[in-house]
């Protein structure tokens, strides 16, 4: 087909370059003739079939699925671990009394009491009996028997002298003076009685002095 093609243009080419003579009286004028056309063919050798072997095959990459995967935190199994009490050993205990066993009394604690009472506390041991009068009182109105001897007005500084491991019997002349000494001393921890009426009251009972 090509050469067809380039038949027919080379016809045209050589028909359009003839001249003709004008049939009129005109002067013909002779065209000059144009240069030849060179036409250069160019061979087209058809490519040879591609091999199986020439072909350099582009692996296809795979597509990448991404899978997310939810991990449940298991807790851990709580182990409990079997503990094996023992039973306690048994342990008898005879009683080798038969009577039962009395009680402590606690004497509630008193603020004042008779000189009979006093007396009566005297007798039986175990008291501490305090004179808060002075010493020239003691000599004028006699003191009962075995007291100490420790003037109100200087209480505070001898406090340390008198036992406090036991009840401590405060008196002087009337029970004035004893109840504010029997004061100062429960406040300082002492189980302290103040005796109602003082060596008044005393010797007017019938109670021995000295």
């Amino acid at each position: 087909m090509q050469k067809i093609g380039l038949s027919l243009i080379l016809i045209l080419i050589i028909s359009g370059c003839t001249a003709t003579k004008p049939t009129n009286n005109r002067a013909y004028t002779e065209q000059p003739k144009p240069s030849p056309i060179s036409v250069t063919y160019e061979t087209v050798t058809p490519q040879q079939p591609i091999s199986e072997t020439d072909k350099t095959v582009i692996p296809q990459q795979e597509p990448v699925s991404t899978t997310y995967e939810t991990v449940t935190q298991q807790e851990e199994p709580i182990i409990y671990e079997e503990v094996i009490i023992e039973p306690e050993a048994q342990v008898e205990t005879q009683i080798t009394h038969s009577e039962p066993i009395a009680e402590p009394q606690i004497m509630p604690q008193r603020e004042n009491i008779s000189v009979k009472e006093a007396f009566s506390m005297i007798q039986k041991g175990d008291v501490t009996v305090l004179d808060v009068r002075t010493q020239q009182e003691t000599i004028s109105d006699k003191k009962i028997a075995n007291s100490q001897l420790i003037p109100l007005q200087v209480l505070g500084s001898y406090i340390d002298q008198i036992d406090n491991s036991k009840p401590v019997l405060v008196y002087c002349r009337s029970g004035n003076r004893s109840a504010v000494a029997a004061n100062i001393l429960r406040d300082q921890g002492f189980n302290a009685i103040n005796v109602l009426g003082g060596i008044n009251a005393w010797k007017a009972n019938g109670l021995s002095v000295e």
